[in-house]
């Protein structure tokens, strides 16, 4: 039981040094190996001083917007190729349009949503 209260105060001693050269991301990184209740209280209080990170809802439309497009592209590409090879199923080309109109309509409306 003293080594886990040794191996605990360490890593508090570690998170302190790091608050104080105000390196949040590490000291939230410490204190989530921790299972102590005072751990808790210390991310609390970091996130007084510098709130965790989020992603933007412009940056979350972007990301949306750039898989959207390589569905679309994608999709566009096995619809080309279903065309130069007529062995392919028109079931497979059908998948591929519907695919390609998806993919194009949402990355325009969340490249929209994105904009405002």
């Amino acid at each position: 039981m003293i080594i886990d209260n040794t191996v605990a105060q360490g890593k508090f001693d570690a998170v302190q040094e790091l608050v104080d050269k105000q390196d949040y991301v590490g000291a939230r990184a410490i204190l989530k190996t921790i299972d102590d209740p005072a751990a808790r209280e210390w991310e609390q209080k970091i996130d007084v001083l510098q709130p965790p990170h989020r992603v933007s809802n412009r940056t979350a439309h972007l990301l949306i917007s750039v898989i959207a497009f390589a569905i679309g592209g994608i999709a566009l590409i096995v619809v080309f190729a279903t065309l130069l090879d007529y062995r392919i199923d028109y079931s497979v080309r059908s998948i591929g349009i519907v695919l390609a109109i998806a993919g194009f309509a949402v990355a325009y409306v969340t490249n929209k949503l994105g904009k405002r």
